[in-house]
């Protein structure tokens, strides 16, 4: 069904989505908490907080994408 939906050009080949998800999904409750773990990282230590960005951007970038895939459907 993946491979049949009209997908934005920066979509990942099919194979990836369902390991990014599930992994995400396991890891993470909801964008908000990743990003409240990073600000309350940031306040004990500056670097670990910056370290949470590209995590926070992926997340992002996932979310972004299933939400161009399910206003497409």
């Amino acid at each position: 069904m993946y491979d049949k939906l009209k997908k934005p050009a920066f979509a990942p080949p099919s194979w990836t989505f369902p390991v990014a998800w599930t992994s995400l999904y396991t890891i993470m409750g909801l964008l908000t908490l990743i990003t409240l773990t990073a600000f309350e990282f940031y306040k004990i230590d500056r670097t670990s907080g910056l370290a949470m960005i590209p995590y926070i951007a992926w997340v992002t970038l996932l979310f972004r994408l299933n939400f161009s895939i399910f206003r497409n459907y």
